[in-house]
């Protein structure tokens, strides 16, 4: 029996099956991000006395398959001045422990809640310390702005590649587990 031609039909299909199921169990969920951006404060001296104001904005996206539900952003400190866009409902709920969160309910796929606050010193932006939570765990919070998807044509090159090389480590994987099974070696066609 030709063992080698075997396995160099089996190790592209089954890597072709193992990528397309873990593809589906990745992309059926919600996958929350959190990106703080336009964190500033300006020093406001057109009125009497002067004083400082503090900002920065939350953007809060759904980039998953599936709708984020119970959604809610909680704060160390809470600043009174904030506002939700596009305009939704929402409440702002005083937690077990005395900290504040904004429940935004749930968020559906591939959309984005924008959270601009506006507060004083002593509060900064390390007080307020949001965190993003839904049903699904805890969002990831990013200190950056959204990039530009790459091209399609470069996410297929790297899933071809990343195909090829799953091929490759699956064939001399069950190679080496067939040769330490049998104990001899597998001579190969072309030596």
């Amino acid at each position: 029996m030709d063992y080698i031609a075997i396995l160099k039909v089996a190790a592209p299909l089954a890597t072709g099956v193992i990528q397309y199921f873990a593809k589906r169990i990745v992309e059926r969920r919600p996958r929350l991000l959190g990106f703080i951006t336009a964190a500033s404060a300006v020093h406001v001296q057109s009125v009497t006395p002067p004083f400082w104001l503090h900002s920065h904005v939350l953007v809060i996206r759904n980039e998953g398959k599936k709708v984020a539900r119970g959604v809610r952003i909680r704060h160390d400190s809470f600043p009174q001045d904030l506002s939700v866009y596009p305009h939704r409902s929402y409440s702002i709920d005083t937690n077990p422990q005395g900290g504040r969160e904004i429940i935004l309910g749930d968020v559906v796929p591939m959309d984005q809640v924008t959270i601009s606050y506006l507060y004083q010193p002593p509060l900064t932006l390390a007080n307020v310390n949001p965190v993003v939570i839904s049903e699904d765990g805890i969002a990831k919070i990013l200190f950056d702005l959204p990039r530009p998807q790459p091209a399609a044509w470069l996410t297929a090159l790297r899933t071809g590649f990343a195909f090829l090389g799953g091929t490759f480590l699956l064939f001399w994987l069950a190679r080496a587990v067939y040769s330490y099974a049998t104990g001899q070696e597998i001579i190969s066609p072309m030596h």
